[in-house]
């Protein structure tokens, strides 16, 4: 009887454990993804500034994208204009910012305060 109670003990102090391994790594991990997330913004927003000047050194760059976004997944496109393909290859999430959010892109970005005058 009595052993049957240490056995219980013992395995309640391990799940016991076990769990708090669990919580604790999660505690980790969300901290983790809290910093990739912000320190992940703060790349993307300044590829999103590299990006507001490359459109204003091609302005018919930008008025076609703004046009029809896809064009940056468009091999033929992007083949015609080398600047265009070397600056996404270096700034990968811009293409998909452009791709997830065009009117963000092209509306708050290239409007009012942010003034990229290429319209």
């Amino acid at each position: 009887m009595k052993l049957k109670g240490v056995r219980i003990g013992l395995l309640s102090a391990a799940l016991f454990l076990s769990l708090s391994a669990v919580v604790m790594d999660g505690m980790v991990n969300v901290a983790s993804a809290d910093h990739f997330s912000r320190r992940s913004d703060y790349y993307r927003r300044g590829e999103m500034r590299e990006f507001r000047e490359f459109l204003r050194d091609h302005p018919q760059i930008a008025r076609d994208l703004e046009r029809n976004p896809n064009l940056v997944n468009n091999p033929r496109y992007l083949e015609d204009r080398p600047q265009l393909r070397y600056f996404l290859r270096r700034n990968p999430s811009v293409r998909s910012e452009i791709l997830s959010r065009p009117g963000m892109v092209f509306g708050r970005y290239g409007a009012g305060p942010w003034g990229l005058g290429w319209r």
